[in-house]
């Protein structure tokens, strides 16, 4: 098991007046090569969540595992965060060296590694986000599209070769191309890759499209863990509690109250032009 929570409880300012509980009993466990999507509205504690993945922060009460060793015990929080990724939003906030070669290899020098192991990680950071080492090494990236500078931005947390990439928001801000790339990149990753990718996002049709588990938090606890199929088909649980559901499960939601018998829950475009054809060929036939 790559990521373990046990009853983890976590609370900022505890022991003051202004105390406010972020996590009440969260217990999970994340395999090695799920893509995970964590959802949930503002204040759920999802980035208070995967800030304990990578020892950010300590629970109060329960442990975190990684590969089976406890953070700050068995296995301290500085290899946890070469083995864990975390990616903030707009990380690209965060690039400030020359060149894209440097600010790619900033962690790997600090970490004392040789020159020829940069070179190698770095072309293969750029090859994994899809940039040519030759065409961008040399390049500012404050010369870049936004899409490609949150793609050096990741590219700086792949060069540690993490076993976890941990993205917030990570299309938030860049426009339909942007989007596009870094979707596509990230599909690949965890496909071809094999790596692991936990994905906050509030963009329901993104979460559904790409993760192939999806955990909703409320309030600091789990309110759900399943598939994104049987997940968004909980329609008025997600509403109460302020999420939305994907474009196509909301019009197939839609259909089905209109009398169409059409499957709820689908999220691809041409299974659900399927699904409403072949309903309305048992309705007219």
């Amino acid at each position: 098991m790559l990521i373990k929570l046990k009853n983890v409880n976590f609370t900022y300012m505890s022991n003051t007046p202004l105390a406010q509980r972020a996590l009440e009993n969260v217990s999970l466990s994340i395999s090695a090569g799920e893509f995970v999507g964590l959802i949930g509205p503002t204040g759920s504690g999802k980035s208070t969540l995967v800030q304990h993945l990578n020892g950010l922060l300590e629970p109060l009460e329960g442990e975190v595992l990684i590969e089976g060793k406890k953070i700050g015990g068995e296995i301290s929080p500085l290899l946890v965060r070469q083995k864990i990724g975390l990616v903030f939003q707009f990380p690209e906030s965060q690039l400030f060296e020359e060149t894209v070669f440097k600010d790619i290899a900033f962690g790997l020098r600090n970490l004392g590694y040789p020159d020829d192991e940069i070179e190698g990680r770095v072309r293969k950071a750029l090859a994994m986000v899809g940039l040519d080492y030759f065409e961008f090494k040399d390049r500012s990236p404050f010369t870049l599209s936004g899409g490609e500078m949150r793609r050096v931005a990741i590219a700086g947390v792949l060069a540690m070769n993490p076993s976890c990439l941990v993205l917030d928001e990570p299309t938030s801000g860049l426009d339909s191309i942007g989007t596009r790339e870094i979707i596509s990149h990230l599909e690949r990753l965890n496909r071809e890759e094999g790596l692991t990718i936990i994905l906050i996002s509030h963009d329901m049709d993104e979460v559904a499209h790409l993760a192939s588990r999806v955990i909703v938090m409320n309030e600091g606890k789990i309110e759900f863990d399943d598939s994104p199929r049987r997940v968004f088909s909980q329609k008025s649980d997600l509403l109460k509690i302020g999420l939305d559901i994907p474009q196509f499960t909301s019009l197939l939601f839609m259909l089905k109250e209109g009398g169409l018998d059409v499957p709820l829950a689908l999220f691809e475009l041409n299974e659900v032009k399927n699904a409403i054809v072949s309903a309305l060929e048992r309705r007219f036939s």
